[in-house]
């Protein structure tokens, strides 16, 4: 009988303890976690892969130049199976995707619903707040400031809704979101972006962060995931180009069209759904 009452305290006490776990507040969270994204302007190189029902492995080489979340240029080049068929090149600006077409027209769109980049590379913490919001992440209260403390009486934590610690394959992360998706969740000691839910079912989820010049943080692995589908993208290598790169770097080339390229080419819906 002793045991059983010291068994049940204990649970009592460890629900109690979860109940009432202190979580910091989201301006807090979405700060520490833009400082993580380093400052300047970065080449990454990594490797999307795909494996088909058949297992034959596709993959494209890619190219990013990085320097904040409204400015990103990728360039794209299919290697193995996907040599000489997949190649191109898209420019990231202000909220916009844009590309040339085989006729050297540059064609202007918006990101697509699922674009991920976004989320390990944001350096204004506002910016996201606003962004978080406007894909309906988060509601109206995200936007606002917690209410001061009053001299007159003692400070009272009052939890926002929209932020919950979440455990993710082991982790526990602080969970961003007002249903099941979309949702955002961010490792809750190191800052780090662990996965993307969003509204179409899709999921892109980080493992193994490494740490570069100027506090860069950015994850060894991206898993992406929709319907039946599964594509993995393997760093390779990453380089700081400080904070004054060449304003060429990010300019695209009218020579360089992108997704010309046939429907039955594998991993063409992956670059429409997450590019």
């Amino acid at each position: 009988k002793r045991t059983f009452l010291i068994m049940k305290f204990l649970i009592a006490f460890l629900l109690s303890s979860t109940a009432f776990a202190y979580v910091l507040e989201y301006d807090t969270i979405i700060s520490r976690t833009a400082k993580n994204h380093g400052a300047g302007a970065y080449h990454i190189q990594q490797v999307v892969e795909w494996k088909s029902g058949e297992g034959s492995l596709y993959h494209v080489n890619e190219d990013w130049w990085v320097d904040s979340e409204s400015k990103m240029k990728l360039n794209l080049q299919g290697a193995g199976l996907l040599k000489n068929q997949v190649n191109g090149e898209i420019i990231y600006s202000a909220n916009r995707r844009k590309v040339y077409d085989s006729g050297e027209k540059l064609t202007t769109t918006r990101w697509p619903q699922n674009f991920s980049p976004v989320f390990f590379h944001f350096r204004s913490s506002g910016w996201m707040k606003s962004y978080l919001h406007q894909i309906g992440m988060t509601g109206a209260e995200s936007l606002q400031g917690r209410p001061p403390f009053s001299a007159d009486s003692a400070p009272k934590y009052t939890g926002q809704n929209f932020v919950n610690l979440k455990r993710i394959g082991g982790t526990i992360t602080y969970g961003i979101g007002t249903a099941q998706a979309p949702y955002l969740f961010i490792e809750q000691d190191q800052f780090v972006v662990t996965q993307v839910s969003f509204p179409t079912g899709a999921t892109v989820t980080a493992h193994n962060y490494e740490e570069f010049s100027g506090g860069f943080y950015y994850p060894k692995l991206i898993v992406y995931k929709w319907g039946n589908n599964e594509v993995t993208v393997n760093l390779k290598r990453v380089t700081y180009l400080g904070r004054n790169p060449k304003p060429s770097v990010f300019q695209g080339d009218s020579k360089n069209p992108t997704f010309q390229w046939s429907d039955e080419i594998p991993l063409k819906e992956f670059y429409s759904l997450f590019r």
